[in-house]
C-alpha cells in the first residue's frame, strides 16, 4: 500500500522526512539494478564471459596484494587513477595498451 501525498502531509514531519529519504534510496537502488540487468546506459561495464554488462557508475576499487589499492573513475574524458597507499609505475605496452603496478 502506498500513501498518498495528502496521506503524508498529515503525519509528523519527522516521518514524512523519514519517507522521503527512504523514496531517494529506492530510487537510487532502483537505478543501480537497472544498470546490472543492462536496462540503462553506463559509461563502466564489466566482461561476463562475452558480453560487456554496464555497471552503476562511480569509483571502481582494485585490491592488490595486501593493504594496496588502485581507485579509478570516470573523469570527463579521461581516468582518474588514485593508489593507495603506494606509488603507481605506468608501463607502455603497445600504442592502445599500459599496464599499472604498484612500487
Amino acid at each position: 500500500m502506498r500513501l498518498t501525498e495528502a496521506q503524508i502531509s498529515k503525519l509528523p514531519r519527522r516521518a514524512q522526512e523519514h519517507i522521503n529519504v527512504l523514496e531517494q534510496t529506492i530510487a537510487g537502488l532502483a537505478r543501480e539494478l537497472r544498470q546490472f540487468q543492462g536496462a540503462e546506459e553506463s559509461a563502466i561495464t564489466i566482461r561476463k564471459s562475452l558480453e560487456f554488462v554496464p555497471v552503476p557508475e562511480g569509483t571502481v576499487r582494485f585490491a592488490l596484494g595486501t593493504n594496496q589499492f588502485v581507485d579509478i573513475r570516470i573523469d570527463g574524458d579521461g581516468l582518474d587513477v588514485n593508489v593507495q597507499p603506494s606509488f603507481v609505475h605506468v608501463t607502455p605496452f603497445a600504442a592502445n595498451h599500459i599496464r599499472l603496478t604498484l612500487d
